[in-house]
């Protein structure tokens, strides 16, 4: 009887060697998460569960960014496996949070939206985020200031104004995520601006801008009024 060939075998050490030497831009998306699934399903062909979950939920990010609760329902998929894939953008923001940590040196406005983007890597849900500044002008802190919904999030200015004080902070950088994707300021986003930019000068502070999050574009809402011709 004739012997016949595993045209797996040795698979998943190729693929592992082939990420190694070549890192992952020229893979497709289904070989990424492939690769990932070798370490959460040590014993069966992944392939095919990569591609169920690709085609489930639409696209890799459509994957990653899956609830957990959604993720155990496709076929192949366990806890262990869901956890994993649940983890992998919380592990990118940590990471893009460390690297894009400020040295002790005054920011550009550009290096401000690079480290304000950072927080929002994978993140699902609209959140506002914060950066504190010296009167110099140099980094004291960067934060989670309120999480929300898939819409909406709650909003404090007398929490900003309260951190900005206790920080003896002289500047203040926000941020806030859409993630439907849609990069430019809502009215409801100008109108929040501008009363919190109010009520930071009344403490002496002031208000760089307050940046809208979306994907891997950052539009700042002064910036935008400005180009609008809008009166602050």
């Amino acid at each position: 009887m004739e012997n016949k060939v595993n045209v797996h075998a040795n698979h998943r050490q190729r693929l592992k060697k082939r990420a190694l030497k070549e890192g992952l831009e020229n893979f497709e998306p289904h070989n990424v998460l492939e690769l990932l699934l070798f370490f959460a399903i040590p014993h069966r062909d992944t392939n095919e569960i990569a591609h169920d979950l690709i085609n489930h939920f639409g696209s890799l990010n459509g994957v990653f960014s899956a609830p957990f609760e959604e993720l155990v329902k496709v076929k192949g998929i366990k806890e262990h496996a869901a956890t994993l894939i649940h983890l992998i953008p919380e592990l990118t923001r940590y990471f893009s949070k460390e690297h894009n940590t400020f040295t002790q040196k005054v920011p550009s406005e550009e290096e401000i939206k690079k480290m304000l983007m950072s927080y929002f890597v994978g993140n699902r849900n609209e959140c506002v985020v914060c950066s504190f500044f010296d009167i110099n002008g140099v980094h004291i802190d960067t934060r989670v200031m309120f999480h929300g919904s898939i819409n909406r999030v709650g909003f404090s200015y007398r929490e900003f104004v309260n951190q900005a004080l206790i920080l003896n902070a002289y500047k203040v950088a926000v941020a806030h995520n859409h993630p439907t994707g849609n990069p430019i300021p809502s009215a409801d986003d100008i109108d929040t601006w501008k009363q919190l930019k109010r009520e930071l000068a009344k403490v002496n502070v002031e208000l760089i801008d307050s940046y809208v999050v979306a994907g891997d574009t950052c539009t700042g809402t002064m910036q935008f009024i400005d180009k609008r011709g809008f009166g602050h």
